[in-house]
């Protein structure tokens, strides 16, 4: 299962403590000092106890320093118009009357006027009320209501000014439902000084550890995440099943849109994972930058730099994806110094409009100062306010090395490789013009990495990129030591991956170089047909990176606030994403990875263990998403959900992993519920299997005392014996097939002899109104059923459509097809005919840009059992048969289409032509 890390947040202390020197000193050096605050994602089950935790390490000495932050609900246009419309005496009536004419609650004091310009009540309200209009005006997003932050929780220092300090000592704090909870909102708290940890609850772990958990426990495993993303990161069978565009209930990958630009991507690596993950995000879509990422990935187009921006952009064809690029460009383009940059990066980091607008004139200003023109200027500005919703940062001191064995050559820092690599005229005035050359074709070089085994072994720099420049801090370790990294750059420690800002001073260790260990060199075991007979080497001859260098965790003895500086990111090959600088520290290249690879651990185990993957899968997913999950699990794995089975099924899904079987679950029969089905299931497990659909009647109802009337009766229990089961769930139970196996029947019109005799036994009789003579015997109406009250069931249309009369007049002009075979993409043009049901009718319309009139179309949803396809009525076809397609929904109908690819769906659809056939089954 997964581990919860405990994340500290004791530099709280000593960050306080350095505050009013530090500050000072990074204004006098033109830059700024902004305390960070700490973001975990954490199990959604297991949040609290991360709280628990706090208190217990922090609330010692009867002092309390954990406690929540607060926040406010603000008045929005109806409350306050409700609150003002109370004080002027206004009846309550006509004000509940008019505010629910309004659109949103979302609207602004100026959208009520354009409101009362289009609807002649609420300017008649407007008119006679102008005092209560013009009163809202100043109140309106001013606070209303105090309530309790979900996630942020703030520890204070435990001094102030030398002596013992709580809570209170530093701000304003009341007591809320138990909690002691800040006066101030979050950001007023890191305004003040005081470090904010957010304690996030992630959804997705807490399902990867349950999925973990079915497969640990199913198949003898002893996988952890953190496994699965150290050794599994190189698993072909997880990308195919990725480009494939199987990414159903795959962590941020499982949406439409993404799944489309992961199928034009087709990625092969963790790396083309991670920039998936940084580009697909509000701000890219509006500039296309994904489109224009796939046509350069794929050598389509050449990419066009803007000016000033290619040493910034280079690495991703000129798109501005990550932090430090447009930080980069507004210091070297836009002449900003770097306290000017700072304020850009938390303009953009808190999303804060008006300061990013303060800076607009500044950076134009600076670029056309350095030869851009205006124009592209303006262009440039306008993606780094986009850009600033997908930015992420990451980066280590220009002034640190890369550790290579040492054999006589010049060691560069960082940033001199980086200027080697990106500058001719740097390797001339530096005499490395051969090193350059050498950097173009082979590449950085290789570097050490740390693998699971904590070895350092070889692996090879991918990439450094300048950062621009950041606040600096120096880690110092106690055997002397140092690294100079971002308060956010992430290490590798003995409790898991820790951010600069996260490390405790005298607790938590970092690896450091350890040196050749003296046995890796001296023999090793090898097998050339004689068995295993150790193969001698010359204790000498340093073989490095065969085993890999030891690495031994040294205590964090200090971290110290150095300045800003110029920084980088360093870019490892996967499956390692850390290494070894020249000071003898291991620390890890840090950017969008940590998303990607919990998207990459569900997709591997997705690939590797579907039958455990999607058992969790169901018992998470809300109604609307069971469908498309069993559709895709029967195209991309063995598992099967089966229908639920009265002695098999458990109140969540059961899974039979010998054969793959997944079983629905008692509680997702409609009105069955997790109380009725636990008590199917206790008596089951207490009392042994049910032998029939009578007996199980009577051990479920042995408590009557008279016989039931109709399905809807529910007096059948004395009041001192009720069970949480009555005649309706018997009911839906026969209808989801739960006795199917139990009474043996061949087929599922013999539900309705299963019914006869459970009412039988009850007391009453079937009514003839309920089942229609002329349907029982139709295999569909049954099917019918089972799906309206479980949601699960598999009707067989091509057998509908076989035996329709509409199958004649389809004959020569379309063939029929599954919707299944339908979304193939090389299906595309053809002229079919489907058998469906319809789950939903929606009515569109679009300008035409001929006539400018509005033209209406439908927009139906069709479903064969797992699998759903949009079928578009166009206007042609609509105008026509309105009325017939609006009465369509929940019915089975036969419809000639074309297949079409849609651009913006990313898929197949259906769509109507003007002779196209509609019929309905039934």
């Amino acid at each position: 299962m997964l581990k919860i890390r405990q994340v500290s947040i004791e530099r709280t202390d000593r960050t306080l403590s350095v505050l009013d020197s530090e500050v000072g000193r990074g204004l006098r050096q033109g830059g700024r000092f902004t305390l960070p605050d700490i973001d975990s994602d954490i199990q959604s089950d297991r949040r609290q106890e991360i709280r628990e935790y706090l208190e217990r390490r922090y609330n010692t000495d009867g002092r309390q320093r954990v406690f929540s932050a607060g926040t406010f609900s603000t008045l929005k246009l109806k409350a306050a118009i409700k609150d003002v419309a109370r004080v002027h005496r206004v009846p309550h009536g006509l004000v509940n009357y008019i505010t629910a004419i309004f659109e949103d609650d979302n609207m602004t004091w100026t959208d009520l006027f354009r409101l009362a310009a289009r609807n002649a009540k609420v300017r008649r309200f407007v008119n006679d009320y102008p005092q209560v209009v013009e009163d809202i005006r100043g109140i309106m997003g001013q606070p209303r209501a105090a309530s309790i932050h979900a996630s942020a929780v703030i520890v204070t220092p435990a001094e102030k000014d030398g002596r013992p300090a709580e809570c209170f000592d530093f701000l304003p704090v009341r007591k809320m439902d138990g909690l002691l909870v800040s006066e101030l909102d979050g950001y007023s708290v890191e305004e003040i000084g005081l470090l904010k940890e957010d304690i996030l609850a992630t959804k997705e772990l807490s399902k990867l550890g349950a999925v973990l958990g079915d497969v640990n426990r199913e198949y003898g495993k002893r996988y952890t995440l953190e496994d699965i993303a150290r050794h599994e990161l190189r698993d072909e069978k997880t990308y195919r099943l990725l480009a494939d565009g199987y990414t159903q209930n795959v962590f941020q990958f499982s949406s439409r849109g993404i799944t489309k630009f992961i199928m034009d991507v087709q990625p092969d690596n963790i790396e083309d994972l991670i920039i998936i993950n940084a580009l697909y995000r509000p701000a890219t879509l509006d500039v296309g930058a994904t489109e224009e990422y796939v046509r350069y990935k794929r050598g389509e187009v050449v990419p066009v730099y803007n000016f000033g921006t290619y040493e910034a952009t280079k690495n991703t064809y000129g798109l501005m994806t990550y932090q430090e690029q447009f930080m980069s460009i507004a210091h070297t383009l836009g002449g900003f110094d770097l306290g000017k940059t700072d304020v850009l990066r938390k303009a953009i980091g808190k999303k804060n409009p008006e300061l990013m607008a303060s800076l607009k004139d500044d950076f134009i200003a600076g670029a056309v100062a350095n030869g851009c023109p205006d124009e592209e200027a303006r262009e440039i500005w306008h993606k780094i306010e986009t850009a600033g919703g997908y930015s992420f940062n990451r980066c280590i001191s220009g002034r640190e090395r890369i550790y290579r064995p040492k054999c006589g050559r010049w060691q560069p820092t960082i940033a001199q490789m980086y200027r080697l690599m990106n500058s001719v005229r740097y390797a001339r005035e530096t005499g490395h013009v051969s090193l350059r050359k050498k950097y173009l074709i082979y590449g950085y070089g290789v570097a050490f990495s740390l693998n699971e085994k904590r070895r350092l072994v070889k692996n090879r720099i991918r990439d450094i990129r300048f950062a621009g420049y950041k606040a600096v801090y120096r880690i110092t370790l106690e055997d002397g030591k140092t690294l100079d990294v971002t308060a956010n750059h992430r290490h590798p420690t003995q409790r898991g991956m820790l951010r600069t800002d996260q490390l405790v001073a005298g607790k938590d260790r970092m690896f450091v170089n350890a040196g050749r260990i003296k046995i890796d060199s001296d023999f090793r075991f090898t097998d050339k047909g004689r068995g295993n007979d150790p193969e001698y080497h010359d204790p000498g001859r340093r073989k490095w990176g065969e085993k890999g260098l030891g690495a031994a965790p040294v205590t964090v003895a200090s971290v110290a606030y150095l300045g800003e500086e110029e920084v980088y990111d360093v870019e490892m090959e996967a499956p390692y994403h850390t290494f070894l600088t020249g000071g003898g520290v291991v620390t890890c290249n840090s950017h969008a990875a940590a998303y990607a690879l919990t998207a990459y651990v569900g997709a591997w185990l997705k690939a590797n263990y579907a039958t455990a993957f999607y058992t969790v899968a169901l018992q998470w997913a809300d109604d609307t998403q069971i469908a498309t999950l069993m559709s895709e699990m029967e195209q991309c794995s063995t598992a099967r959900i089966v229908p639920p089975e009265i002695n098999r099924s458990a109140v969540q899904f059961y899974t039979d992993y010998r054969s793959d079987s997944i079983y629905w679950s008692l509680s997702r029969i409609r009105m069955v519920g997790v109380k009725t089905a636990e008590y199917i299931v206790r008596e089951r497990e207490r009392f042994g299997d049910f032998t029939s659909v009578e007996e199980f009647i009577r051990r479920i109802f042995r408590h009557r005392f008279r016989k039931l009337r109709t399905w809807e009766d529910e007096e059948a229990m004395a009041p001192e014996g009720r069970v949480p089961v009555n005649a309706r769930h018997v009911k839906h139970l026969i209808l989801a097939g739960c006795f199917d196996a139990l009474e043996r029947i061949d087929a599922v019109d013999g539900r309705y002899g299963i019914l006869q005799r459970a009412a039988a036994e009850l007391g009453f009789a079937l009514d003839e109104r309920e089942f229609d003579p002329q349907h029982i015997g139709k295999h569909y109406f049954w099917t019918r059923l089972q799906i309206a009250v479980s949601g699960i069931g598999s009707i067989d249309y091509r057998r509908i459509f076989d035996s329709s009369p509409v199958r004649q007049q389809v004959k020569g002009r379309a063939s029929y097809m599954s919707l299944r075979e339908a979304a193939v993409l090389e299906n595309e043009g053809k002229r079919i005919a489907v058998c469906a049901t319809v789950t939903q009718v929606e009515e569109l319309s679009y300008k035409d840009k001929t006539t400018g009139d509005r033209v209406s179309f439908c927009r139906v949803v069709l479903q064969q059992n797992t699998d759903t396809m949009e079928l578009v009525c166009w206007n042609d076809f609509y105008s026509a048969h309105r009325s017939q397609v609006a009465a369509l929904k929940d019915r089975i109908v036969i419809v000639s289409a074309v297949i079409k690819y849609s651009d913006y769906a990313g898929v197949n659809t259906l769509n109507t032509y003007k002779t196209s056939i509609l019929s309905q089954t039934e």
